[in-house]
């Protein structure tokens, strides 16, 4: 692609971002876009067929960011961690940026299909490493979880990572401390339960 033509689309990008971040994807038009950019709305149209097409880019890059962010928080950390890494990570970008991509991949709720669609992929894979970090974390409290525990487990962190960026008091650290601390309490808690189950049952075939 020659400069000049990758340096106008860059620029529409870059405008779409700034649109999306600040004001959300309603008031993403082609001809918003052109304003913010400073282009002409048909050149806008010559790079990218439509929003949902300049859209799907402007998602594609803020993933590969976030899941970026995501493996810098908890690579090469022990699974406590970790866990917390990942929850501070999404915590901060939820809290300083409320129109950020990765609150769509945490609701998964959006009225545009396509954009689903485009979200459906890094929503099961940022899942998938959240419900290996919780499994290893259970796991080092004592208690083995089956596949099932940890997709509901993952769904319940998304749940809370939700709630504490919308209605939390105190910083990101403040914040991310306090989702980390009721996890790792209720792991403890699962541990301890099975641990007197056993205790029962071996007292009970003695007996």
């Amino acid at each position: 692609m020659p400069k000049k033509i990758e340096d106008v689309t860059q620029k529409i990008i870059n405008a779409a971002l700034e649109i999306y971040h600040r004001e959300g994807y309603d008031s993403l038009s082609m001809r918003r876009i052109a304003e913010v950019s400073g282009l002409s709305v048909g050149t806008v149209y010559t790079h990218f067929d439509d929003k949902e097409a300049l859209l799907a880019q402007v998602l594609a890059g803020e993933i590969e960011q976030i899941m970026n962010d995501f493996m810098r928080n908890v690579f090469g950390k022990e699974p406590k961690e970790a866990l917390y890494g990942a929850i501070y990570c999404f915590i901060a970008r939820m809290v300083e940026t409320p129109q950020d991509v990765i609150n769509q991949v945490v609701n998964f709720e959006s009225d545009k299909e396509y954009i689903e669609r485009t979200l459906f992929g890094i929503r099961r894979q940022v899942q998938e490493l959240l419900i290996e970090l919780i499994t290893r974390v259970f796991s080092e409290c004592g208690t083995e979880l089956t596949g099932e525990d940890g997709r509901v487990l993952s769904e319940l962190l998304f749940g809370m990572l939700n709630a504490i960026s919308l209605y939390g008091a105190g910083d990101i650290d403040q914040r991310s401390i306090l989702v980390y601390d009721m996890f790792i309490a209720y792991a403890e808690k699962q541990s301890k339960e099975k641990k007197t189950v056993r205790k029962k049952r071996v007292k009970k075939a003695k007996a």
